[in-house]
């Protein structure tokens, strides 16, 4: 975590946060006063909020090693695979990639997706794609909750995306994988002004 802050903090400048056509508009979370609201089109959207690395089945978890990619609009993320238990038997789920796309510029985005790929034939279980700002210091400044498919699908692809567009405070912006109840991993894009 330490040296996540230190990254951003030689980001430039905070830009207060203007998000675009929704009637989120007026509400805004602090860090230790996080709001939620429901956008028709985006979902359950988190104001504000800390980090934390403690509990992985949060939204604000952060693990200590998260280190955003070079600025860029596209790149991909390995996910290490991981044991789940089912019925008393534990089970491996194998690794994957973790794809994520932002189009726009500066602290704009006009659309921004998201793809998981398994790298072998297994299920995933129980599995949801958030998106995630966080400032220059490190807070969570909006979590755009992705919907919990509730079952397990075989040699899936899973995939959300943003169509609308939104802007993001400097920091980064970060597709998070969460499957069985627990952040899996997730891909950043350095978001500069």
């Amino acid at each position: 975590m330490l040296s996540l802050r230190r990254s951003l903090a030689s980001a430039t400048l905070a830009m207060s946060l203007a998000f675009v056509g929704t009637t989120a508009q007026a509400t805004t979370g602090t860090p230790n006063n996080p709001v939620t609201v429901t956008d028709p089109e985006l979902g359950e959207i988190i104001e504000g909020g800390t980090t934390q690395s403690v509990d992985p089945t949060r939204y604000d978890y952060v693990p200590d090693e998260s280190q955003p990619i070079a600025a860029s609009a596209w790149g991909h993320q390995a996910i290490g695979g991981y044991n789940i238990s089912f019925k008393g038997l534990s089970l491996k789920i194998p690794a994957g990639t973790l794809a994520h796309d932002i189009q726009g510029g500066s602290t704009y985005i006009r659309r921004e997706a998201a793809q998981y790929v398994l790298v072998a034939s297994a299920n995933i279980c129980n599995y949801r794609i958030d998106f995630q700002n966080r400032d220059l210091r490190g807070r969570i400044v909006r979590t755009y909750t992705g919907n919990t498919v509730n079952k397990c699908a075989r040699l899936v692809t899973v995939v959300r995306q943003i169509r609308k567009p939104f802007h993001v405070q400097p920091g980064v912006q970060c597709a998070r994988l969460y499957a069985g109840g627990k952040f899996r991993g997730e891909q950043c894009h350095n978001i500069v002004k």
